[in-house]
């Protein structure tokens, strides 16, 4: 928030949240040339930028093209900003030393009914392993992110399970309590006549976060108040 990041922005995702608002977009394909020549232009004419920032879509789910792409951006002095689902674990791992700042989802099921893992294909590799609690990947993720700077953000909309909420935290602590937690409203409540009510919720989930956490902060999506793509 307050920054100037450049954004790009991948199509699929191995996860298929209800309250998603990239779901069924169109994507283009863009050869690594010609995506950093147009990274670079933007840079040049819209810049300085803090970071070039992958998001999605789930990004992790091109690691075998970031893999190419991102050493040769930061061989241009570009830093590197990950948007992440927090569930392709062993992606994570081969990418990162390439990586500056780590924002990572955690997925309340308890909003907009619980994310499903979609079937693998050529591209996406990934299915939780079975057994094994969205949430219990998302602290796997966190314990291999942690090497770098890293916080975690979670949607809250007024369906949202206290104590599911409590378990998320209580994964982020055991991790460490030094990892930051973004509280985000979700869309549809923000902006109706419940936003007073999902406001004070959140409010109550802050200070039952701060209990664990040393920084929680309550933030909206700032592309949409100011009608920003």
């Amino acid at each position: 928030m307050g920054e100037r990041h450049l954004f790009v922005r991948f199509k699929d995702c191995n996860l298929d949240c209800s309250y998603c608002d990239e779901k069924n977009k169109n994507g283009g394909i863009l050869e690594k040339g010609e995506l950093i020549t147009k990274i670079v232009s933007l840079e040049q004419s819209e810049g300085p930028h803090s970071f070039i920032s992958m998001t999605g879509g789930e990004p992790l789910c091109y690691v075998s093209g970031l893999k190419s792409l991102i050493p040769e951006l930061r061989e241009r002095s570009f830093k590197i900003y990950l948007e992440t689902n927090g569930t392709l674990v062993n992606e994570l791992t081969q990418l990162i030393d390439f990586i500056d700042v780590i924002a990572m989802d955690i997925k309340l099921e308890s909003v907009g009914g619980s994310p499903r893992y979609l079937v693998p294909n050529s591209l996406i590799r990934y299915q939780a392993p079975r057994g094994e609690r969205l949430l219990d990947v998302h602290r796997r993720f966190l314990l291999t992110a942690r090497s770098k700077e890293v916080f975690a953000k979670v949607v809250i909309s007024l369906t949202a399970d206290v104590c599911e909420f409590s378990d998320a935290v209580c994964a982020i602590a055991s991790v460490s309590p030094a990892v930051p937690l973004i509280l985000q409203p979700e869309d549809g409540d923000f902006f109706s006549e419940r936003r007073a009510s999902l406001l004070r919720l959140m409010s109550e989930f802050q200070l039952i976060a701060l209990k664990r956490l040393r920084d929680v902060k309550v933030m909206p999506r700032m592309h949409r108040i100011l009608g920003t793509r």
